[in-house]
């Protein structure tokens, strides 16, 4: 968000006090506040809200994966890898594994399965792969086997001669289609470099638990590039942090963009066509997600989870018109990708549809309204909200979670008090690595906005990662939010709606 008083308060004011980081934001960090953006049955158990209070010094933000090494006694080089790994978009069968390295010696892959007490299965897949413009690997790996935990490392060196390799990466497959078991998972939104090394990136990365890891956007501030290079120097930033690298090697990712992978409140229909370009260039350059070969700059895509869940990756920045806005045809969601939500709910067998949703759908207080956040959510474009909240409502389509970021700030909500809106909860995830929202910058006003209303079950600005334990059985999801030192912030168990057929 574009830097602004508040109440009479700096935006950028104390709201780096909040949070959990070893140092305090530098003097040039200060305005950082300023770009903040900004259910089924009761819950059954569970601590309550609030602020949160300010955590003490975070453990060392190192994550050590226990797995067994595939590669044959190759030398660990991290300056050879100095982006660390990374593994995304998995399906039962399929997962992309990602790294980059500038150097001319050959490179290949070595990926093993490992079960369950942690030991390697008996062969080892090893894979030859070519590097892309500036360096960047991709390998759409096939013929995986599901519900299956994998190892993998990018090795250097001759065919059977392997000398160096990447630290080690560990990602899981999505169970068989048909399947209905537990799912954990987590997420978290908002990581900029300001708070490297990334403590609370480095306690997800070592929570063994976690299936896998959505990131809702904001995953590298790029605010200022301009250009390929430019963009990339900005990654690399957040990429080579140590904590970011545990989180990246420990779990697969499901990411989608919000506004600072392009620039802040970046307008699609007013940005330079060649920045715009480059980000998105560089967003799948960094990223392992898998490109969709007849619409190759698509960043919406789902994933299936058996029949436990399905996760919907939207893109909320990238094909909104500005311009229609207060519209009767307000296009926040391009209508092929809105089409596609609605379709994609609709026939979905799964218990929960989980949306990765960047930017939140939730009715906020009047104040957000007033600070101009609502221009760049949902709230903005009420004919594109209140068509997909209609349609589910008309649907029937039970057990829909949105699951957000954004708003530098932590809430569990119904998303509206009447219509469709109220039996749906949205989960704003994180901010796993940035300053607070200004609203707790003024003593006592988030209690007023939130805590009279029933709708909020919590609300804090401190930095977590979230963390989602799915039971289709029951059916149930629990959230928790979990600060760097895997202090639990809040938890609570939510009742859903039983899916037949």
């Amino acid at each position: 968000m574009k830097r602004r008083r508040f109440l009479g308060v700096a935006a950028g004011a104390a709201a780096g006090a909040v949070g959990c980081s070893d140092e305090a934001p530098s003097a040039a960090d200060a305005g950082g506040a300023a770009d903040a953006g900004g259910l089924d049955a009761p819950a059954i158990d569970g601590s309550s809200g609030g602020d949160g209070a300010v955590a003490g010094p975070c453990p060392e933000a190192r994550v050590t994966l226990n797995v067994p090494d595939p590669t044959a006694g190759a030398v660990e080089t991290l300056s050879a890898f100095a982006l660390g790994v990374m593994a995304g978009d998995m399906t039962d069968t399929r997962a992309m594994v990602w790294t980059q390295q500038s150097g001319n010696m050959p490179i290949s892959l070595v990926i093993q399965a490992i079960d369950a007490q942690g030991r390697l299965s008996a062969t080892a897949r090893t894979e030859a792969l070519t590097r892309g413009d500036g360096g960047f690997v991709h390998a759409d790996l096939g013929g995986l086997t599901p519900g299956t935990t994998y190892v993998y490392a990018f090795v250097l060196g001759a065919a059977g001669q392997p000398q160096q390799r990447s630290e080690l990466g560990r990602f899981r497959t999505a169970p068989a289609p048909d399947s209905m078991g537990p799912l954990v998972f987590g997420g978290t939104s908002c990581t900029h470099q300001r708070m490297a090394p990334f403590p609370v990136m480095a306690a997800a990365g070592r929570r063994d638990e976690l299936a896998f890891f959505v990131h809702a956007g904001d995953h590298a501030y790029c605010d200022g590039a301009n250009d390929a290079a430019s963009y990339r120097e900005k990654y690399a930033r957040h990429w080579s942090a140590e904590g970011m690298r545990g989180l990246h090697r420990a779990h697969g990712l499901y990411c989608t963009w919000d506004d600072h992978e392009v620039g802040n409140n970046f307008d699609p229909e007013t940005v330079n066509p060649a920045v715009f370009a480059a980000a998105r260039r560089a967003f799948f350059e960094h990223l392992p997600v898998r490109r969709d070969p007849a619409h190759p700059e698509r960043i919406w895509r789902s994933f299936r989870w058996g029949r436990t869940a399905e996760i919907f990756v939207l893109d909320c920045r990238g094909e909104r018109i500005p311009s229609t806005q207060s519209t009767p045809e307000a296009v926040y969601l391009s209508r092929p990708q809105m089409d596609w939500l609605k379709a994609g709910l609709r026939a979905s067998t799964a218990v929960f549809k989980f949306v990765i949703n960047s930017v939140p759908i939730t009715n906020f207080p009047e104040v957000f309204d007033e600070m101009a956040f609502v221009r760049d959510r949902w709230e903005g474009y009420p004919a594109a909200r209140r068509e997909i909240l209609e349609y589910i409502g008309a649907e029937r389509i039970a057990n829909v979670w949105w699951l957000s970021g954004d708003f530098h700030m932590s809430s569990v909500a119904r998303l509206d008090d009447t219509g469709p809106g109220a039996g749906m909860t949205e989960v704003l995830m994180g901010q796993g690595g940035n300053l607070g929202n200004p609203v707790f910058i003024v003593p006592g006003l988030t209690d007023r906005l939130f805590g009279q209303n029933p709708r909020w079950d919590y609300h804090s600005a401190q930095q977590n990662y979230t963390v989602f334990r799915v039971d289709p059985s029951a059916p149930s999801i629990e959230v928790a939010y979990y600060d760097c030192a895997d202090r639990e912030l809040f938890r609570r168990r939510y009742m859903g709606q039983a899916v037949t057929g």
